[in-house]
């Protein structure tokens, strides 16, 4: 019948969707609901009517495209462009001039202010205020995964001396054209984290704070995650330093089990771990949300004082770490993938999933 096959050619675009990509999948769909109108109304004569199903298929593919690429008002695209690393863009709100840095469709950096050095991300503000439980004198840090630039800003605000570790040299530029990131200020690299760790190592470089701060894609950078990875930054780190490690993800059963065993590996490495849970789930429990983690060689001589967007987190024994044989990260990250693409989907527009 007309019914079934519409709904098989509904079928088969879904499922090519991953494959081909949107505007490709949205061609096929029309193709084959085509395809199945004329068949199944000309071989019964009804022709007109067939001929008729066509063009209202050819009107609405027509009309859905173009505005498939429009970006929700009062965003706006300032640039887009391809590194080897994924897609990049730098979108603006016209009405209050915050600006987001975007990897693949999923926000790296919102940042507001008239110096774009404000985070609208919670978890900035709870990683500064666990900084603040440490005495260190003339600080040195490491910023693993650059972004906007905007935590690298904030440390030298407090008089740290930066270095900053990035892998794509295109986020490096799109921080300094749009996002204010002195780079005469910071010593950036650009280069993989984990081979950077291990040439710091190597020259005995010494840090009093490192941050990991590489989630991007929904994904989780899994190298640096491993057994192997945090014990190599803990060879840069002084006796009293700490690392804070910032993930991404679900945080409620039954699909918390890569921060879990992130927490669990932090732990297999450093002798003191502490976990934060920074609130809010923007839409229910089961949403992404940032967990920061806190490790280091002793505790911090300051007690936790959490802020109103903030909560512990259980750090749990017993559960196996991740390891350079054994990290299952990439499997476990798919729901926060999604999560995070279906939430900046729904507050940019659907234009920001649509390549140009």
């Amino acid at each position: 019948s007309t019914l079934g096959s519409i709904v098989g050619a509904l079928l088969t675009a879904y499922l090519a969707i991953p494959v081909l990509g949107l505007t490709r999948s949205f061609l096929l769909l029309a193709s084959a609901l085509i395809a199945a109108v004329l068949l199944v109304d000309w071989s019964a004569g009804r022709w007109v009517r067939g001929v008729g199903l066509v063009g209202v298929i050819l009107g609405i593919v027509v009309a859905s495209l173009p505005a498939a690429r429009d970006l929700q008002h009062p965003y706006e695209f300032l640039e887009r462009r391809s590194s080897a690393y994924g897609q990049l863009d730098v979108v603006a709100d016209a009405q209050d001039g915050t600006r987001i840095l975007l990897l693949d469709g999923t926000t790296q950096n919102w940042v507001s202010g008239p110096g774009l050095d404000r985070s609208v991300f919670f978890y900035i503000p709870a990683m500064l205020g666990l900084i603040q439980r440490f005495d260190v004198q003339q600080p040195r840090a490491l910023v693993l995964g650059l972004g906007a630039g905007t935590l690298a800003r904030q440390l030298l605000a407090r008089g740290y001396r930066v270095t900053a570790v990035e892998i794509d040299p295109d986020v490096v530029q799109l921080a300094q054209a749009y996002f204010a990131f002195p780079p005469e200020l910071v010593d950036v690299r650009v280069a993989d984290a984990r081979r950077e760790v291990a040439r710091l190592g190597k020259g005995g470089v010494e840090f009093d704070l490192i941050i990991l701060d590489v989630s991007g894609s929904g994904t989780q950078p899994a190298h640096l995650q491993t057994r192997e990875a945090f014990a190599g930054i803990r060879k840069l780190l002084r006796p009293t330093g700490a690392l804070l490690v910032n993930l991404v993800g679900p945080l409620a059963p039954p699909h918390d089990r890569l921060p879990r065993h992130v927490v669990a590996t932090v732990r297999a490495v450093f002798p003191h771990v502490e976990a934060i849970h920074v609130q809010p789930n923007l839409n229910g429990p089961e949403d992404i949300a940032n967990l920061l983690i806190l490790a280091a060689n002793q505790a911090p001589p300051r007690a936790f004082r959490p802020l109103a967007t903030e909560q512990p987190w259980p750090v749990e024994a017993g559960l196996r770490p991740l390891s350079d044989d054994w990290n299952p990260a990439a499997l476990w990250s798919i729901r926060a993938n999604a999560l995070w693409h279906q939430n900046v989907q729904r507050a940019l527009g659907f234009g920001i999933a649509i390549p140009h």
